[in-house]
C-alpha cells in the first residue's frame, strides 16, 4: 500500500515538472518572438533614418519627416515591447487583458505605419534640376543627425545582443559609426557617405540572423545594393554603381519569381522593378540628376512593398 502511494506521489511530481517545463518553454518562445519583432521594427527605423541622412549630403528630400519624429518614436516602441515581455506569468484574466492591449497596440501601430507609408511613397521631390549640379551639404544638420544615431544605436545594440546576433557585426556598427563621426567632423563628404553606407550594409545581416528567408530580409539586401549605388553615383564612381544595380536587379528578379512571397502593394513592386532598370540607364548615361530623381521615386516605393 505504501509502495503504491509513493509511486502515485512520484508520478504526480513528474507530471507537474513536465507541465511546468512546457509552460516555461512556451513562455520563453513567446518572449523570443516578441523581442525579434521589436528588433525588426528597430531595423526598419534605422533603414529609413540612414537612407534619409545619406540623402542630406546632396540636399535630397528622402523621408525627412523622420527628423521630426526623432528617436522618441523608437523609444516608445521599445517601451511597449518591453512592457509586453515583462507581463509574462500573469493569470489567465491578465493574459486576456494583455492580448486585447496587444491588439489595440497593433492596430495603432498599423495606422501609424500606413500614415508613414503614405508620407514615404508620396515624398515631396527636391528641386534637383534647378540646383544645376550644385548640391549643398548642411554639415551642421548632419552633425546633429550623427549624434542622434548614437542614441538610437544604444537601444538597438542591446536588443541585437539579446537575440544572439553575431557580436562582431554589432561591434562593426559602432566602429563605422565612430568613423562616420570623424569624417563628418572633417566635412569629408565622400568618406562620410562611404562609412555611413557601411553601417547601412549591416542591416540585412542583422535581419538575416533571425529571419533568413523572409521577404523583409531579401528586400533589405536589394535596398542595400541600391543605397550603395546612390553613394557611388554621388561620389562619381559610375562603374561601382553599375555593379551594385546589376546585383539589385538580379536579386529583385529572384524575389519576384520566388514562390509564396506576399507583397503589401503589387503595383509598387512592379514600379520598383521598372525604376531599378531606369537607374541602370541613368548610370549608363552618367547623368547624376536623372539618377537622383529616379532614386527618390524608388526609395519611397521600396518602403511599402
Amino acid at each position: 500500500m505504501k509502495k503504491s502511494i509513493i509511486i502515485l506521489i512520484v508520478s504526480v511530481i513528474a507530471i507537474f515538472i513536465v507541465l511546468s517545463s512546457l509552460v516555461v518553454f512556451a513562455g520563453n518562445e513567446k518572449k523570443g518572438d516578441q523581442i525579434e519583432e521589436k528588433v525588426s521594427q528597430e531595423i526598419a527605423y534605422l533603414n529609413r533614418y540612414i537612407v534619409s541622412m545619406l540623402g542630406d549630403f546632396d540636399g535630397l528630400t528622402i523621408g525627412n519627416y523622420l527628423k521630426d519624429e526623432k528617436s522618441s518614436n523608437l523609444q516608445v516602441e521599445s517601451d511597449r515591447a518591453l512592457k509586453v515581455t515583462n507581463e509574462e506569468g500573469n493569470t489567465t484574466n491578465s493574459e486576456d487583458s494583455k492580448d486585447n492591449s496587444e491588439q489595440n497596440t497593433s492596430t495603432e501601430n498599423s495606422n501609424q505605419g500606413n500614415q508613414s507609408n503614405d508620407k514615404i511613397a508620396n515624398n515631396k521631390q527636391s528641386n534637383i534640376l534647378s540646383a544645376n549640379g550644385k548640391y549643398t551639404t548642411n554639415w551642421d544638420y548632419i552633425q546633429s543627425e550623427i549624434e542622434e544615431l548614437y542614441q538610437i544605436w544604444n537601444t538597438v545594440s542591446i536588443d541585437l545582443n539579446s537575440i544572439n546576433v553575431d557580436g562582431s557585426s554589432i561591434l562593426a556598427f559602432s566602429d563605422f559609426l565612430n568613423t562616420s563621426t570623424q569624417n563628418i567632423k572633417k566635412k569629408d563628404k565622400e568618406k562620410s557617405m562611404d562609412s555611413l553606407t557601411q553601417i547601412y550594409q549591416l542591416l540585412p545581416k542583422y535581419n538575416e540572423s533571425f529571419s533568413p528567408e523572409s521577404k523583409e530580409t531579401k528586400t533589405l539586401k536589394i535596398q542595400s545594393n541600391i543605397v550603395t549605388a546612390y553613394t557611388k553615383v554621388s561620389n562619381g564612381k559610375w562603374e561601382d554603381a553599375q555593379k551594385q544595380l546589376y546585383e539589385a536587379n538580379s536579386q529583385f528578379t529572384n524575389l519576384l519569381n520566388s514562390v509564396g512571397q506576399n507583397f503589401n502593394n503589387q503595383t509598387a513592386v512592379n514600379q520598383c522593378y521598372i525604376i531599378i532598370n531606369e537607374l541602370i540607364k541613368a548610370v549608363n548615361l552618367k547623368d547624376k540628376e536623372i539618377f537622383f530623381i529616379q532614386y527618390q521615386n524608388l526609395i519611397g516605393k521600396m518602403q511599402i512593398i
